[in-house]
């Protein structure tokens, strides 16, 4: 279930409005309507934020799903890598920021894959 789904059961469990919500967590009631909509994710301060007012562990909120299918993370990462620095550099962003990053990453990664399978089906 995602976590737009879980927000909205553990707000109706809760006899909350979004309003009441929001009031409570200090998450606008857009943003409370956008994240139970799946039109975006909270980031870990308002997920905080919504879990305290509601009154529930932050892990309620989240996609279970979601966490099983997480990577293990590559232990062979260091301070120096590449992916390391680049780590470093996006925690420093906005939200609004390390999303826009993550667009463009996502963008990029079709983009190669596009121009691989091209490539592959061109070979055979």
């Amino acid at each position: 279930m995602s976590i737009g789904k879980q927000l909205k059961n553990a707000r109706l469990s809760a006899g909350l409005t979004q309003i009441q919500l929001s009031k409570a967590s200090g998450v606008s009631q857009g943003a409370i309507t956008a994240y139970e909509n799946d039109l975006q994710n909270p980031t870990a301060e308002k997920l905080a934020s919504l879990a305290k007012a509601l009154g529930v562990p932050m892990e309620t909120l989240l996609d279970p799903e979601a966490i099983a299918q997480t990577p293990e993370p590559d232990n062979r990462l260091h301070g120096n890598s590449g992916p390391m620095q680049t780590h470093k550099i996006v925690l420093q962003l906005s939200p609004e920021a390390q999303k826009a990053v993550l667009q463009f990453a996502k963008a990029l990664l079709l983009k190669e894959s596009t121009r691989a399978h091209r490539q592959r089906k061109k070979a055979a």
